[in-house]
């Protein structure tokens, strides 16, 4: 949930300076979409991204069931003998998550909106490569932060499958394994990666926010 707000916060913080702005250059014929300055991976990459975020957050979340005080984060397993619940990504943690979700892909695609709707400046190779690194800045943002949340969903769902668990039967400990524990150390892995891919994404944006004025300081003298 954490990585969906700080992302819905860059997304805004980027929208803002484009609110208000007018542009002065000639109308265009060629009719431009929020993806006109993305081009093709951009797009397919968030999607996918998305996409996976929320087949894993519905597929928990329907694996998922009440604990004591009915919130769904609890997943069942019997052993025969005994149930036994240990705590998964359900509708308690993943709708929240869904809903955060929908708004900031709502503000992402309203910003990149923003971006490609003006007509172009009269110098229109500035203006257009200035747009696709605003878009750019802006698909970056919104991939970085589903990745973040992708790793941790993908952590939790691993810390789920490779829970130890078990019964008592006697003077012995009866094991209880959960359905998809052989994925638990590739969800670790996975859960890594995608935590660290969304961070760097978020790194080189920063980053080159920080380089632009350098260059632009640099051109003038």
């Amino acid at each position: 949930m954490v990585p969906l707000i700080s992302g819905l916060a860059g997304v805004l913080v980027l929208m803002l300076p484009l609110l208000g702005r007018r542009s002065r250059g000639s109308a265009q014929l060629a009719r431009r979409t929020a993806f006109s300055f993305a081009g093709g991976r951009w797009p397919v990459f968030a999607g996918a991204l998305m996409g996976i975020v929320v087949i894993l957050s519905v597929a928990a979340g329907f694996a998922s069931s009440p604990d004591d005080v009915g919130r769904y984060r609890m997943f069942a397993m019997d052993s025969g003998a005994a149930e036994i619940r240990i705590l998964i990504y359900g509708w308690y943690y993943s709708l929240p998550s869904l809903i955060a979700i929908a708004l900031f892909a709502g503000a992402a695609a309203f910003t990149l909106r923003v971006i490609a709707h003006p007509p172009l400046a009269a110098d229109t190779h500035h203006d257009t490569a200035i747009r696709r690194e605003r878009t750019r800045n802006v698909m970056g943002v919104f991939a970085g932060g589903l990745l973040v949340h992708l790793g941790a969903v993908l952590t939790f769902l691993a810390y789920t499958g490779t829970s130890n668990v078990g019964v008592f039967q006697g003077e012995d400990i009866i094991p209880i394994i959960a359905p998809f524990a052989a994925f638990g150390p590739l969800l670790w892995i996975l859960g890594g990666a995608a935590s660290v891919l969304g961070f760097a994404c978020w790194f080189e944006i920063a980053l080159s926010s920080v380089r632009r004025p350098a260059r632009r300081r640099v051109s003038v003298s």
